[in-house]
């Protein structure tokens, strides 16, 4: 089928496929959370760029004069299919893929697939397209229609860090959009405190009170000025005065916090009256017990337009936090600053332990010296419980190997 440009309407929104419950995960490879297309083999018309913007997908190259809000490669006249491959701005467990053809009607691609592989740092397109590397498949071909927003289930229980885009045979796409869990890597943790509410963390949005305007997991992101605008969370207007929003946030592992910091950069009308906050600690208590929640924070004034930090003196150690907004308003951004107990370090270094590919654990061990029989069978066994399941494995190899993964995964002896 092909369109005639005076039977297109330029401002009728794309069709879609029916919602998918992957669509309310994290955007694994948003610009949000510095997403990157690092290389594709033809970008003739439209760069590679395009495919992860944030932005929905504009019409605007329906007008005179104008260009495609997507990635558009050259016409293929030869066998073959064109890539883009994309670093995902937080590694993680893909659950879902958007494959967007907006506003491409006759020269949208013909077909599509996904693939993901694991690699450790920030390898090159050299590295990334080297034949070693073991590309799994997410999506198979799978037959595109034009001006469509297709969506695809995933079920892989694996932590990736790139994805590749197969454009069969040539054509446009709009956008890719990746969504799944954060798996972070502990390493990058060591001997730091860190943002234990961040969603690149770990940190995610359990419960909120109201989201009228915006999303609350908007104030998890990290700040990107171009689209603070639009990208707070805002409740409604709340007209009893002495009632509150509020919303619950699960750390990035157990805890013990140093500082708390609430941010009303820009919201000058609409800030909360006052905040308070409260930590529990869910691996001993119960969540749904209002005394099982602690105050760190009094009942404190909030201003409007300003960055708030509140030192946290305690010793507990959390897995929550609480934020109370009397009795309503707008934020911009809440940081958790703190650092994770050994429980926390043990939990969050065995989950990435058991959801790396089999390629990438066995290269990782292999490069820390561990012996490559040690290192499959250890691979096999996965999943491993606890830390107590994978002390019983490590009790079976040699003394340095055993030492060396116990300190990759930050496990007490």
């Amino acid at each position: 089928m092909r369109f005639v440009k005076k039977d297109i309407d330029p401002n009728a929104p794309a069709t879609a496929d029916q919602t998918c419950s992957f669509e309310s995960l994290i955007e694994l490879s948003s610009r949000k959370f510095r997403g990157s297309v690092i290389a594709a083999n033809d970008q003739s018309f439209r760069p590679k760029e395009n495919l992860i913007q944030h932005e929905p997908v504009s019409p605007k190259h329906l007008n005179p004069g104008g260009a495609s809000d997507g990635w558009e490669t050259r016409r293929r006249r030869d066998p073959g299919h064109d890539w883009a491959i994309v670093r995902l701005g937080i590694p993680g467990v893909i659950r879902g893929a958007i494959i967007d053809t907006a506003f491409y009607y006759n020269n949208a691609a013909e077909y599509a697939s996904l693939e993901a592989c694991a690699m450790e740092g920030y390898p090159s397109e050299q590295d990334l397209t080297d034949p070693s590397v073991e590309w799994v498949e997410l999506v198979p071909k799978s037959k595109l229609r034009f001006h469509h927003t297709h969506k695809f289930e995933i079920n892989d229980e694996r932590r990736f860090t790139h994805v590749r885009l197969n454009n069969i045979p040539s054509g446009g796409i709009s956008r890719l959009r990746v969504f799944g869990e954060v798996v972070p890597d502990l390493r990058e943790f060591a001997g730091l405190s860190i943002d234990l509410a961040a969603i690149e963390n770990g940190g995610q949005l359990v419960s909120v009170s109201d989201e009228w305007h915006n999303k609350a997991s908007n104030l998890l992101c990290p700040y990107v000025p171009y689209l603070a605008k639009r990208e707070k969370w805002e409740a409604s207007r709340r007209y009893v005065l002495d009632g509150k929003d509020w919303m619950i946030i699960k750390l990035a592992g157990a805890a013990l916090i140093g500082q708390v910091i609430v941010d009303s950069e820009k919201v000058f009308y609409n800030h909360p009256d006052a905040i308070s906050v409260y930590t529990c600690d869910a691996t001993k208590d119960d969540m749904d017990d209002p005394n099982s929640w602690w105050e760190v924070v009094p009942y404190t004034k909030f201003r409007r337009d300003c960055r708030q930090k509140y030192n946290v003196a305690s010793d507990r150690q959390a897995t929550h936090v609480r934020l109370d907004c009397y009795p309503d308003g707008t934020l911009n951004q809440v940081c958790v600053l703190g650092n994770l107990t050994e429980k926390g370090k043990s939990d969050v270094a065995l989950r990435w332990f058991n959801l790396l590919p089999a390629q990438h654990l066995n290269n990782l061990l292999g490069s820390l010296g561990v012996d490559a029989q040690a290192a499959q069978s250890l691979a096999t066994q996965r999943p491993f419980s606890d830390a107590g399941a994978i002390e019983s494995a490590l009790a079976k190899l040699n003394a340095q190997d055993a030492e060396t993964i116990r300190n990759l995964l930050a496990l007490k002896k």
